[in-house]
This record gives structure tokens, C-alpha cells and sequence, in this order.
């Protein structure tokens, strides 16, 4: 039932994100549960709500990190955009959680970087993209032509 209820939060926050941003310290809590399910629907809500709620995430950064570093291939997906749109919408937090980002990025199984890469745009800046840069070139030989598609738009969105 537990389960069924996050997920009725956070198919609520992809439509309205503002009617969910009052439970963020809930979907942070969520996050240490040995419920995966119940974690990872923490993790998608808080995605849901990053961008308007990224100081109150932030607050929580070490549940975040750890959580994404150890969580399910959901945690780590939906962790990465939670993550980029703290380190967007709270910049104080963005020297810890760009590196951060750049190493799951580095270490993901190849088909998993277009994604990371996607939601890491959130996080770059003028002063970060070309460390960016260099981990996408670093991953392309591992890139399908679908891969490569991919990161061509996201590339676009760089430069």
C-alpha cells in the first residue's frame, strides 16, 4: 500500500509538481527504506519536484549521493536528475554534485551515458561543460549508432 501510495505522489508530481513539493522531506526519508520500491518512488518524486524544491534536497546531499551511488538502475536515473537540478537550482551544492555526476557518468554501463548525459544538462555551466565534454569523448567508442544519435542532440544542448 506504501508503495502504491508514492506512486499515486509522483504520477501527480509529472502533471502538477507543485501540489507534491510539501512532502519533499517525506521522499527524502524515503530514500533510506530497505523497501527498493519505496526508494526508488522517493527518488522519481523528488525528480518530479528538484527543480522547485532544490535547497531543501540539498540540505539532504549525502542521503542523495549515497543513495544514487548504491540504489537500482531507477534510483541511479531518476538520482542523476535530482541531483542536476539541485546542483542547478542551488549552486552552492553544484561543486560537490558536478564531480559527482561526471563519475557515474563515467562508470555507467554504456547504454546508460545518452541518459545520464540528458539529465546531467541541467548541471552545466560555462565554467563545468568542457569536463563534460571530455568524459562524453572519453565514452565514445562504446556509443551504437543509436548512442551516438543521442548524444548529438545532447552535445547541441552543450555548445
Amino acid at each position: 500500500m506504501r508503495s502504491d501510495c508514492v506512486k499515486v505522489l509522483y504520477e501527480i508530481g509529472y502533471l502538477r509538481p507543485d501540489l507534491i513539493t510539501g512532502y519533499v522531506e517525506d521522499f527524502l526519508k524515503l530514500l533510506n527504506e530497505k523497501n527498493n520500491r519505496l526508494v526508488w518512488g522517493g527518488m522519481i518524486a523528488l525528480g518530479t519536484i528538484a527543480s522547485l524544491r532544490p535547497a531543501e534536497i540539498g540540505e539532504k546531499l549525502n542521503d542523495v549521493l549515497t543513495t544514487v551511488e548504491n540504489g537500482s538502475v531507477i534510483t541511479q536515473v531518476w538520482g542523476m536528475r535530482v541531483l542536476a537540478q539541485v546542483a542547478a537550482g542551488a549552486p552552492q551544492h553544484s561543486p560537490r554534485i558536478f564531480p559527482f555526476l561526471l563519475d557515474q557518468l563515467k562508470l555507467c554501463k554504456p547504454r546508460d551515458v545518452p541518459t545520464h548525459a540528458e539529465s546531467i544538462l541541467p548541471a552545466v555551466t560555462e565554467d563545468n561543460k568542457d569536463e563534460l565534454l571530455a568524459v562524453i569523448e572519453s565514452r565514445r567508442p562504446e556509443f551504437t549508432p543509436a548512442h551516438e544519435k543521442r548524444m548529438k542532440k545532447v552535445l547541441k544542448q552543450i555548445l
